[in-house]
């Protein structure tokens, strides 16, 4: 095909697409923005105050558009501006994740971990623990409505049922339903599936424009550096960036196992506009920079280093109050024998999306 050829074929082209998209219908999405059929982004994939985004939340990693968007941030790094008018505000600011050296127990999708899990009940005072939703059987959207539920005990005598009924959607994590009881909803996993995916999974995000952004990142497991601290199934880590009136990042905080503090943008490293974070060894708390001995209860401490890079603007990034299971109040991950070996509490209105950022201190 010659040079004018070509020409009218891609006028042709462009001619068609555009009468396409003209006469189909939009899409409404769980924020009540509406994005325009034919366009290839999904609503689930668009936050509230968020730019639209052009990256399917439903697709594979090596598909066709998610090569493409991942071409576009890459010039967002390199070249420190490019970016298209259906990528996420927040690619820009995605973080460049350090994992540690010799951490086995890797990233992985919320939507592998619910796929792969059951959903089970956890009885206290000896009772024995029942099945909700066998594995490869979980929906996620029920998880979100309350749609699946549960009575606790009646009390003595025995193990039978009686009492209040529990919903997915409520506080049901165990050890938090109540205090000193183990008694709640949680999502346990197969041994073999805790070492996760790697650095292709993708990351979760809360964007609320000159507010903040923070970005979720979810293990499959969390494996303490002491036996007096505790393991879990399943880990749920974050930080977030303080956004200014010109929503762009003043302040960064780290989220590190019970504490939470933050540097100024400008102390922070980072490699373009992507600040730089270095997940602990096993526990995966969040830290600037690399370190051998972040000291932890019980004489324990972290370590930070430069192992397998998560580049998390080349990976598919998940409005995370969009996705199905947003909302579940129980824990992802089995129950251990206290609250802190119990698999935690995902994002959902019962774990802050950003620090009280008048209350915590800077980072020392």
């Amino acid at each position: 095909m010659n040079i004018s050829a070509r020409r009218r074929w891609r006028a042709f082209a462009a001619l068609a697409m555009a009468g396409a998209v003209a006469g189909s219908t939009g899409l409404a999405t769980a924020t009540g923005a509406e994005v325009p059929a034919g366009t290839g982004v999904r609503a689930d994939s668009v936050a509230a105050g968020a730019p639209r985004n052009g990256l399917d939340g439903s697709r594979e990693v090596g598909s066709l558009e998610g090569n493409v968007f991942a071409a576009d941030r890459r010039a967002d790094l390199e070249g420190g501006a490019r970016t298209t008018a259906a990528t996420p505000y927040w690619v820009r600011y995605a973080p460049l994740v350090y994992l540690a050296s010799g951490d086995k127990n890797y990233p992985m999708s919320a939507e592998s971990f619910i796929r792969l899990a059951a959903l089970r009940w956890s009885h206290d005072d000896g009772c024995s623990d029942e099945q909700l939703v066998r594995s490869g059987s979980i929906n996620p959207a029920t998880l979100r409505s309350g749609g699946y539920k549960h009575q606790g005990k009646g009390g003595s005598p025995g193990c039978r049922h009686g009492g209040a009924v529990y919903t997915s959607a409520g506080k049901v994590r165990p050890f938090d339903l109540a205090s000193d009881s183990n008694e709640g909803m949680f999502l346990e996993i197969a041994n073999a599936h805790r070492g996760g995916s790697g650095v292709r999974s993708p990351i979760y995000v809360d964007y609320i424009a000159r507010s903040h952004m923070t970005f979720w990142f979810f293990y499959g497991n969390n494996d303490s550096p002491a036996p007096r601290i505790a393991d879990h199934e399943g880990d749920w880590e974050r930080i977030s960036l303080r956004l200014n009136a010109s929503n762009v990042p003043d302040r960064v905080a780290f989220y590190k196992h019970n504490s939470t503090c933050w540097l100024s943008w400008r102390s922070v490293s980072r490699t373009g506009t992507h600040p730089i974070i270095y997940s602990a060894k096993g526990t995966h708390a969040s830290y600037w920079k690399v370190k051998n001995n972040w000291p932890l209860p019980y004489g324990a401490v972290d370590t930070t280093s430069k192992g397998h890079a998560w580049k998390t603007w080349e990976v598919p990034s998940y409005a995370v109050r969009a996705r199905p299971w947003y909302g579940y109040g129980g824990g992802w991950g089995e129950v251990g024998s206290n609250r802190h070996s119990t698999g935690p509490l995902g994002p959902s209105v019962y774990k802050g999306h950003e620090p009280n950022w008048n209350n915590i201190p800077a980072c020392a």
